[in-house]
């Protein structure tokens, strides 16, 4: 009996040091988090920071710590892996590390392990699919478009406004394309007709009731990785399972596909086609409140370097290798009218936009004229997408933007919109940083082309 206890308590005691080791995991993970956000990693913020494949470190001292230390997010989630090797998150988190700071090689084994642990990670999964192909060297040397040599300072809703006649043969893309390149962003009104927006509102409602009925549609909410998700849903709409889904997003990219390849710079006859890397939808309800500027993706879009180098101060001399990087865009397809009425500001939680700061040559690329915005939230140069029912509204995923406050009372519906993410041809890599919304059977099996969205 005497031995029995004896090992009963060794047990015991190693499972308690297991525990502590889990904690001590988390913790590491949670200070590796924080770290990232006093000390933005080079391409994740608005410095002009130059890529040199290190992580930058914060003297920290704490209990924890024991005494007083330099340390890096990257350090941070090392040792959460060494704490608690299936960490899944850790691994996740430093993969995407090692992708904003180029080291793609390391990035893609972490997220070989995380996917492990996590089991079947649609982030992890997207990054694995896309990061296996190799690049053409040709696309790496890809410029960056024209811009429109005139912008007013404050950009107006007209200012990024389309009217597409697609009954007109004449080629609109072209001149959709500059003021996409000027602007960031581009809007057209009321593409999408009123029965497919009920149609589509139908299926989110579905989709989104079905989470609280089921746990096998749990992999379809990203909510938690939502900024402000307090009465916000973001959730994937599966593409496999409802061709009435995919039929509609097939007609908006049909629609927009000679403005889409143009600006992702698609050389259809060459066999290249445009993948697929998000669908989903999200409910603004009312409460929700506004969220910080912010950008989707790490890096800068393609740009002219020497138009960079005559601000002041100069760019860091390899910003991001000086031409910037492979492109990845989002569309939204406004399900609720958030129009604006006698110049009232609608409060519905509408898209707000910092236009042209998405590449560093663009009219408020400078990092001074981002940072600004971000730290003032009422800023003047941020602009509301308040548009009708069935408009969309295209804008790149480096883009510096927000979801508004819905200040509405509980009385009022919810903002609801849909949303794709697409990317330059399939070459290239998953872009790091993006929230990967998609339903795990739709991973890597949709790609775009003149005639809509197709299997590949």
């Amino acid at each position: 009996l005497s031995k029995y206890d004896s090992a009963f308590f060794e047990k015991e005691k190693e499972e308690e040091s297991l525990m502590e080791k889990e904690t001590l995991s988390w913790l590491y993970l949670d200070l590796g988090s924080l770290l990232e956000q006093m000390k933005p990693l080079p391409g994740t913020s608005y410095p002009w920071d130059d890529i040199t494949q290190s992580c930058p470190s914060i003297p920290l001292s704490s209990p924890l710590l024991c005494k007083k230390e330099e340390y890096t997010a990257l350090e941070c989630y090392q040792r959460a892996i060494e704490m608690h090797p299936p960490n899944g998150e850790a691994h996740k988190r430093l993969a995407d590390l090692y992708m904003a700071l180029h080291l793609y090689e390391e990035g893609l084994q972490e997220f070989e392990v995380a996917n492990q642990c996590m089991g079947n990670d649609i982030c992890c999964l997207t990054h694995l699919f896309y990061g296996t192909k190799e690049e053409d060297e040709e696309k790496k040397h890809k410029v960056a478009l024209p811009m429109s040599t005139t912008t007013s300072t404050k950009t107006t809703l007209e200012d990024v406004t389309f009217l597409l006649d697609t009954n007109n043969d004449k080629d609109w893309s072209k001149e959709a394309a500059t003021l996409f390149e000027t602007h960031g962003v581009i809007s057209f009104p009321s593409l999408l007709s009123n029965n497919d927006c009920t149609t589509l509102s139908s299926i989110i409602s579905d989709v989104s009731s079905s989470v609280t009925s089921s746990e096998e549609d749990d992999d379809l909410d990203f909510t938690s990785e939502t900024r402000n998700a307090h009465h916000r849903l973001h959730m994937a709409l599966p593409l496999s399972s409802s061709p009435a889904t995919l039929d509609i997003f097939s007609k908006v990219g049909t629609k927009l596909y000679p403005l889409l390849s143009y600006i992702l710079q698609i050389k259809e006859e060459e066999g290249e086609r445009i993948p697929l890397l998000g669908v989903g939808f999200m409910k603004v309800y009312p409460g929700a409140t506004q969220q910080i500027l912010h950008k989707d993706v790490h890096g800068y879009d393609r740009y002219d370097a020497q138009q960079v180098d005559k601000m002041p101060p100069k760019a860091a001399v390899n910003l991001n290798g000086g031409i910037g990087q492979e492109r990845a865009i989002s569309i939204q397809i406004q399900l609720t009218d958030t129009s604006t009425t006698n110049g009232d500001s609608s409060n519905k939680g509408s898209l707000e936009v910092l236009p042209g700061s998405h590449r560093p040559d663009g009219h408020n690329g400078h990092p001074s004229l981002i940072q600004s915005s971000v730290e003032n939230k009422n800023d003047k140069k941020v602009l509301p997408i308040n548009v009708p029912q069935g408009t969309v509204t295209i804008y790149s995923s480096r883009l510096w933007h927000r979801g508004g406050a819905n200040k509405n009372d509980d009385s009022t519906p919810e903002r609801s919109f849909c949303f794709m993410t697409l990317m330059e041809d399939e070459g290239c890599m998953a872009p790091p940083g993006l929230v990967h919304t998609m339903a795990k059977e739709d991973v890597g099996k949709w790609e775009l082309n003149g005639n809509g969205i197709v299997s590949r």
